[in-house]
């Protein structure tokens, strides 16, 4: 999912309760996306993507920003499952989940019980990964940030804040977002969010394609 010259793909837009979801296609790559705003902050809440094999079977879904089940059409649209990345039996165990905030990529951690003198947060350069591990080696977490791959920019230290809840056990990581991202992100979500207007409240009231 990490193809900067994947283009802007063919779109349809459509009012489904609450929310403006976004479907992309990038045919010749049987790849596809889909986004949902919320309709009255225009909050992206989630994005995720789904490819095909060469058979044809789609596989299942890869959440980007969101998790399965916090939206109504997460899952409803298509009878399919979010991809196994972070599994977990009980609810007391660590839960990852990323956020977008218009100038910033948030991860949350929750269900980290430790002091957060406890979380070492450091950047490999070579695999352009954020390293999440704690000095009592009770949780251990590598992730990219999709959106700087897709436009080829590095991560940056400097770019990365952390805070920690006791109260909440949360874990909360903040990268903020180069100005080529928020300028790409702008143009994107208006190219796709002014295919829908505000009066449309019934779910597919809007079909339009681009190229």
């Amino acid at each position: 999912m990490n193809n900067s010259s994947l283009g802007s793909g063919s779109f349809s837009a459509a009012v489904v309760g609450n929310k403006v979801q976004v479907h992309i296609t990038w045919d010749s790559q049987a790849l596809e996306r889909v986004d949902e705003y919320d309709m009255e902050s225009k909050e992206l809440i989630t994005r995720k993507w789904r490819s095909s094999n060469p058979l044809g079977k789609k596989r299942p879904w890869e959440f980007e920003i969101g998790e399965l089940g916090r939206g109504k059409s997460d899952d409803s649209s298509t009878g399919d499952s979010v991809a196994a990345t972070d599994l977990f039996i009980s609810s007391s165990n660590p839960v990852f989940m990323t956020r977008d905030h218009p100038r910033a990529f948030i991860f949350r951690v929750r269900n980290l019980p430790y002091p957060r003198e406890v979380y070492q947060i450091s950047l490999d350069e070579e695999k352009q990964q954020i390293v999440l591990r704690t000095s009592n080696k009770k949780y251990f977490k590598r992730f990219g940030i999709p959106a700087l791959r897709r436009l080829e920019l590095p991560l940056e230290t400097n770019a990365l804040t952390y805070d920690y809840d006791s109260s909440s056990k949360v874990l909360v990581m903040r990268y903020a977002k180069p100005k080529q991202v928020i300028q790409h992100e702008m143009e994107e979500r208006s190219r796709h969010l002014s295919k829908v207007s505000s009066s449309e409240k019934k779910e597919g009231a809007t079909d339009c394609k681009t190229q």
